[in-house]
């Protein structure tokens, strides 16, 4: 995201929720207790994981990270669950994606510390759910680009909502200028200013177009990039100076992408449940 690697010295953006972060963090090491559960909305790009690895650098905690999208289900639940220590800070990025029984098994974890308990059979060797087992004491901060996919009963668990909003064109135009001087490459100011235009408030897009910029130009290898550098790499890979290509979003995309609680398929509905199948028994 041309930030300085997990730490707010030259963190860029996000004005609105990082002092308060800060705040947060301090008074917790203070008083000795994990960080409050936090639920981190925000477009696709706009630095999600990058400000979760800042606030557990900060922390001074272990940070422990999965993706929605790799299918976890249960059993695998309980076992990263294991892992934890007290004071943990545990990243799940995509949340939306979840299965909705490990979505419920957050439940426990967030209200009980409460996590599936996982046996092996003596026959078959195989690992199944047994119960619950009581786990650390962890931080549980939970980010999505579809927070209405989210079980409702989930939302309302987390004892805060930081919600992440797109950059101004004067925040990545210091972006692309930090991400420049990463790269050892020398802009204009006005050329890095009509990159960071083109970004849609994006800082990802920032950094991939900056990339882009660098190797369309490599055979050149000019020593200081120019607004007639940028123009003219935009021209030829179809940018417009909105950061749009030949069809608009909407255009390309025009379909909202969101999901319901249930999958539905003609007049059936299922649950969105894992693999294994099988309920979470709380005993």
């Amino acid at each position: 995201m041309g930030r300085s690697p997990h730490n707010w010295n030259g963190y860029i953006g996000q004005g609105h929720i990082v002092p308060g972060l800060v705040r947060l963090i301090q008074g917790s090491k203070l008083r000795g207790e994990p960080l409050p559960n936090i639920l981190i909305p925000g477009n696709s790009g706009l630095g999600k994981t990058q400000l979760v690895q800042t606030i557990a650098t900060d922390f001074g905690t272990k940070l422990h990270l999965f993706n929605g999208r790799k299918d976890i289900d249960l059993i695998q639940l309980g076992l990263l669950a294991r892992e934890w220590a007290d004071g943990d800070i545990v990243f799940i990025d995509e949340g939306h994606s979840t299965w909705h029984d490990v979505q419920e098994a957050f439940y426990r974890i967030i209200d009980d510390r409460l996590a599936p308990g996982i046996e092996t059979d003596p026959v078959t060797g195989r690992q199944k759910l047994n119960g619950t087992v009581k786990i650390a004491a962890v931080t549980i901060l939970l980010a999505t680009d579809q927070p209405g996919a989210l079980l409702p009963a989930l939302k309302k668990r987390f004892a805060l909502v930081m919600e992440l909003t797109p950059y101004s064109i004067r925040e990545l135009d210091a972006i692309v200028r930090q991400r420049a001087t990463q790269k050892s490459m020398l802009l204009k100011p006005q050329a890095a200013r009509l990159l960071a235009k083109t970004c849609r408030g994006i800082p990802r897009t920032a950094g991939h177009r900056l990339d882009a910029l660098a190797k369309y130009w490599g055979a050149e290898n000019p020593s200081v990039f120019s607004t007639s550098h940028v123009r003219k790499f935009l021209h030829a890979v179809g940018i417009d100076l909105f950061g749009m290509g030949e069809r608009s979003e909407q255009e390309a995309f025009p379909y909202p992408h969101d999901f319901s609680e249930t999958a539905r398929l003609g007049d059936a509905s299922c649950e969105l449940r894992s693999p294994t199948s099988l309920r979470w028994a709380t005993r």
